[in-house]
């Protein structure tokens, strides 16, 4: 298992709400000694605890870390709103997130479920959903086109969507 004692500088973490920040260790300010640093502020890495999880806030749970090879100048690595995933990152460690497998599970049944009915029933066209509200934050939405054709998606608090057909 991937550690916050395993993070190094210059490594590229990614959160549960999809933020990336830059690993910066040591740095020497007063208020504290490493951070996790994007174009628009900083979050203190000493608030994590050594599973990558944050005590007070499970929105910035470190969930990809990725290793980068700074070849050019490290704010190259930024856009014009943050950071982008440098073409030389290689992903080393991703957490498995066990609510949303769990959820796309459901979800795939629940679209088995609807396609079972939508062809016993002769569904006609037209575009119809339906919001299925599966644990705090989550939701399924089955997606009806018309013609039998149906869709699914999960989504969670932090905008994540997985559509499943």
């Amino acid at each position: 298992m991937f550690t916050k004692s395993d993070l190094k500088t210059g490594m590229l973490v990614e959160t549960q709400c999809e933020g990336l920040y830059f690993v910066m260790l040591n740095t020497g300010t007063e208020r504290t000694n490493n951070v996790l640093k994007t174009k628009r502020g900083w979050m203190d890495l000493d608030q994590y605890q050594e599973d990558l999880t944050l005590k007070s806030d499970h929105d910035f749970d470190i969930m990809k870390v990725y290793s980068v090879k700074l070849e050019c100048n490290l704010f190259k690595c930024f856009d014009d709103n943050d950071i982008i995933i440098p073409t030389s990152a290689e992903l080393i460690y991703e957490r498995f997130n066990e609510e949303m497998e769990s959820a796309i599970k459901t979800a795939n049944i629940m679209l088995d479920v609807a396609r079972e009915f939508a062809d016993k029933n002769k569904l006609g066209d037209g575009y119809h959903e339906k919001h299925f509200p599966i644990g705090e934050g989550m939701e399924v939405v089955i997606y009806s086109y018309g013609g039998g054709s149906l869709r699914a998606s999960v989504s969670d608090n932090c905008g994540f969507y997985k559509y499943l057909s």
